[in-house]
């Protein structure tokens, strides 16, 4: 049945149904789509330097748990410069696992 436009239902329905595929074209090509890398952490002596949310992740805690060993002084850190982001050192947090306490709180370097 046509409408006052000259278009009928049926290709308003077509149209409806393309709109929705390329919708879900979109959507997985998104989702398939590589997710951009993010900078890989400063290495100190060939060792990777681990995020506070990366250590959280690998002990199975939240990361303010983290943040609050680090303030306690209770897990050692790595931070370029005095209001740079902490880095922890894997071996730092086995000892702090281990129930060890780190001999130097922070460490400032200049990373590069």
């Amino acid at each position: 049945m046509p409408r006052a436009n000259g278009v009928s239902a049926e290709d308003l329905y077509d149209l409806a149904d393309r709109v929705a595929a390329m919708i879900r074209e979109v959507a997985d090509g998104a989702r398939g789509s590589a997710v951009p890398a993010r900078a890989k952490p400063p290495v100190l002596d060939g060792r990777r330097l681990l995020t506070a949310r990366q250590v959280a992740e690998y002990i199975g805690c939240s990361y303010i748990t983290i943040w609050r060993a680090m303030k306690a002084g209770q897990l050692a850190c790595i931070r370029r410069s005095p209001t740079a982001r902490p880095r922890f050192r894997l071996r730092d947090v086995d000892a702090w696992l281990a129930g060890q306490t780190p001999k130097v709180k922070t460490i400032h370097s200049r990373l590069t």
